[in-house]
């Protein structure tokens, strides 16, 4: 089996922001996650599992296990 992640509040509110306005750039994501160094690292764990996906790299949208 893969290893999966645990999913954290912030990454909730991305979820549910992404599923209600589609896009967010990858800069903004700062403001949900209240850091500069963490969102980018989480953004690439999330992208590894299929959470959320980068378009033109900095802008994200959900991805299959975020819808």
């Amino acid at each position: 089996m893969g290893e999966g992640i645990r999913v954290q509040n912030r990454d909730i509110e991305l979820l549910i922001f992404l599923g209600k306005y589609k896009v967010i750039s990858l800069d903004n994501t700062r403001y949900i996650y209240e850091t500069v160094t963490y969102q980018e690292k989480r953004m690439v764990v999330l992208a590894k599992h299929n959470y959320i996906r980068r378009l033109k790299h900095r802008y994200i949208t959900l991805g299959i296990k975020g819808k």
